[in-house]
């Protein structure tokens, strides 16, 4: 049988163990970066400090807002916790894509099937409502963005989605013309019904032109992504230009929370051997 450990050693031990137990409880109340699971209750607390100017825009706050909006539904839930856009903007976008935002139909060549369709309405939230893309806003013209990485794996989504399905024109930025009368754009004259296929070729092409050059196609991590759970990835997107991230802050919170699991872990498992050491 061991000898019974001394008070000293207990002492150690149990100071280990409360530091344990206060990091993975500090951990799951969420001081650091929450589970997807946790955001919705959390996120309000949390990005307090992350309001951030928002592109200018007939649809766009002047400054990001934050905390839980239950009414944001849709497409664009996923911008209920911080988002430049209304509850009202995002339940025109799921009801209605750009056709009462914009009077853009784009149904010239026939409907466009709900697959596709989505994709088009998340790239609406997307330039609506994601607080992280005014460092990306046009150098000449206020309100559009120029050069957006968008990561290529969504891109690809996106293309197997529509590619056969018909549209007038390939980009949705030049090509169309505003009738001011009737309140909606209309395809180009003598435009002809072709496939996102025959019009781009492939995901590369049809994130590089369809919005003139609002995006493009980007092949590395340092990417936006149009659909997420969770806290938002694109907080974290660098711009190369000006060699800052989308929101440093908020980028930081993510990995200091990872690094705060990782050392609760390493210190559980310090603890466990100390354990059985005095024992």
């Amino acid at each position: 049988m061991s000898p019974p450990p001394s008070s000293s050693s207990w002492r150690v031990v149990m100071a280990f163990v409360a530091v344990s137990v206060t990091i993975m409880a500090a951990s799951s109340r969420g001081d650091h970066a929450p589970s997807s699971s946790q955001l919705p209750a959390l996120q309000s607390r949390r990005v307090v400090r992350t309001n951030v100017s928002c592109l200018p825009g007939t649809h766009h706050a002047t400054r990001s807002h934050t905390g839980h909006v239950s009414n944001f539904t849709g497409v664009c839930s996923q911008y209920r916790d911080h988002s430049c856009c209304t509850a009202t903007t995002a339940r025109s976008i799921e009801l209605n894509g750009d056709r009462e935002l914009y009077g853009f139909y784009l149904n010239d060549c026939g409907e466009v099937p709900d697959a596709c369709y989505r994709y088009l309405k998340l790239e609406s939230c997307f330039y609506e409502c994601d607080p992280y893309l005014r460092q990306w806003e046009h150098p000449v013209f206020a309100g559009y963005v120029h050069r957006v990485p968008v990561c290529a794996d969504y891109c690809d989504r996106w293309y197997e989605a529509c590619k056969d399905v018909q549209i007038c024109s390939p980009d949705f930025v030049n090509d169309f013309t505003f009738n001011v009368t009737l309140g909606r754009y209309f395809c180009p004259a003598n435009h002809q019904c072709r496939t996102f296929e025959q019009w781009y070729g492939n995901a590369r092409g049809l994130c590089n032109r369809q919005w003139g050059t609002s995006f493009f196609y980007a092949n590395d991590t340092n990417c936006f992504t149009m659909e997420f759970s969770g806290h938002n990835p694109n907080a974290c997107v660098r711009n190369i230009t000006s060699d800052t991230h989308a929101h440093a802050e908020n980028c930081q919170l993510s990995q200091d929370g990872s690094a705060a699991g990782r050392l609760a872990a390493s210190l559980v498992v310090v603890t466990a051997a100390i354990v059985m050491v005095v024992m």
